[in-house]
């Protein structure tokens, strides 16, 4: 009976770090794609709408291809951060396996438990 909530524990803590490892990958490869689309005139409500609008995995996904090593097919980008008026790239929310990642650059990852 003890061992049941052990290993629940170490599971969430697992689920959590793979949650922290991914967003970790997604800050780079979302900031990178950002900073590209800002250089060519193209960031729009539209670019980030596109982004939002399927699962990272998708290969409907702007950022599909641009992120090795991971499966992230179940992870949808929720919010995307950036300026209005000088498109600078502030952070984003992540949601994945009931969990939620909140990261802004400089900052510690929040993860929230969405259950």
């Amino acid at each position: 009976m003890i061992s049941v909530p052990v290993y629940h524990n170490v599971q969430e803590d697992a689920e959590k770090k793979v949650l922290e490892y991914n967003t970790r990958v997604l800050a780079d490869v979302l900031s990178r794609y950002l900073e590209e689309e800002r250089e060519n005139g193209i960031v729009s409500r539209a670019v980030l709408r596109e982004i939002m609008a399927t699962a990272v995995g998708d290969l409907d996904n702007p950022l599909s291809g641009r992120i090795d090593g991971t499966s992230l097919d179940e992870t949808w980008i929720t919010y995307i951060n950036v300026g209005s008026q000088s498109e600078n790239y502030g952070g984003f929310t992540l949601e994945w396996n009931g969990y939620e990642a909140e990261y802004t650059p400089g900052q510690a990852i929040k993860i929230t438990n969405q259950n």
